[in-house]
Parts: C-alpha cells; sequence; structure tokens
C-alpha cells in the first residue's frame, strides 16, 4: 500500500498538481478533515430523525408524492433540498 501511495504522490508533483510532498499531505489531511466533519453533520441529522420517530413525530412516507415532487423540480431545473 505504501508503495502505492508513494506512486500516486510522485504522479502528482509530476503532473504540477502540487509542487511538494507536503502540499499532497496537507491537501489529502484537508480533505480528510472536511468529509470527517460531514458525516458527523450527517450522523447527528440521521439522529435527530430517528430521535424524533422515537417521540411519534414521524409521518408516513407517500412515495407517489416523493416522486411526483421530483419531477415538478427536474421539469422545472430547481436543485433538490
Amino acid at each position: 500500500m505504501q508503495a502505492r501511495n508513494e506512486q500516486f504522490v510522485q504522479s502528482l508533483l509530476e503532473q504540477g498538481e502540487f509542487a511538494t510532498r507536503d502540499d499532497v499531505i496537507d491537501a489529502a489531511l484537508e480533505r480528510w478533515r472536511l468529509q470527517r466533519d460531514e458525516f458527523a453533520s450527517l450522523r447527528a441529522m440521521v439522529q435527530l430523525g430517528i430521535d424524533e420517530l422515537d417521540r411519534g413525530e414521524g409521518a408516513p412516507l407517500d412515495i407517489d408524492d416523493v416522486i411526483a415532487r421530483g419531477r415538478e423540480r427536474l421539469a422545472a431545473g430547481t436543485p433538490q433540498a
């Protein structure tokens, strides 16, 4: 695995995407930090939903309505919420 990573880093440097190995490491760590934070946020949102369902605050999912609203958004070019 280490040799594969070394080859990847070397190819990034040769392609000029990064100037130094430290730049590659900094970018990788920043991406990892952002991904970790995004996952933590997602887990918190999922837990909120689970807690709401546990309190009986959920509503049945009407799949036909979800599909219809999705089609309307696609037709209107509106990004998903």
